[in-house]
């Protein structure tokens, strides 16, 4: 549901004012779902705290910079870390893929089993898939 209101007040702030606006919006509704998770239902969960961590990293370094050019690099930027924290930790068997799908599937009475070869074979699927996009987001980034 705050992914939604994100977007929505990502969108708005954006379209009454310019992308810096909506970078504000969007890293303190962050803040505001990662304080009320914590304080009021005491649940924050791992992947709500990094992906905000993730939108003040980028978002305050969109705003310092204020320069098109890193605003249309940082797609790049995500995919490849994100590709490559999956291929990595699949060489060192520590699949992330599976951490998140466990933990976002978890289920008390019907605990997931994971045939460990077609987890391999998706994470590593997933992970050169987001090096692709990286790869084809800086081209349209840098040569269009």
């Amino acid at each position: 549901m705050w992914s939604f209101i994100h977007f929505i007040l990502f969108i708005a702030a954006f379209k009454l004012n310019d992308i810096y606006a909506a970078t504000m919006v969007l890293m303190a509704t962050t803040l505001l779902e990662v304080f009320f998770a914590k304080f009021y239902k005491n649940n924050l969960k791992k992947t709500t705290f990094w992906t905000t961590v993730i939108i003040w990293i980028f978002g305050a370094l969109t705003l310092f910079f204020q320069e098109s050019q890193f605003i249309m690099l940082k797609p790049t930027i995500i995919y490849l870390i994100m590709g490559l924290v999956i291929i990595i930790s699949e060489f060192i068997n520590k699949s992330v893929v599976k951490k998140v799908l466990s933990a976002t599937m978890k289920d008390e009475d019907n605990p997931l089993e994971f045939d460990e070869k077609r987890i391999k074979i998706f994470s590593y699927v997933f992970g050169f898939s987001k090096i692709i996009l990286a790869a084809v987001n800086y081209y349209f980034a840098v040569y269009t």
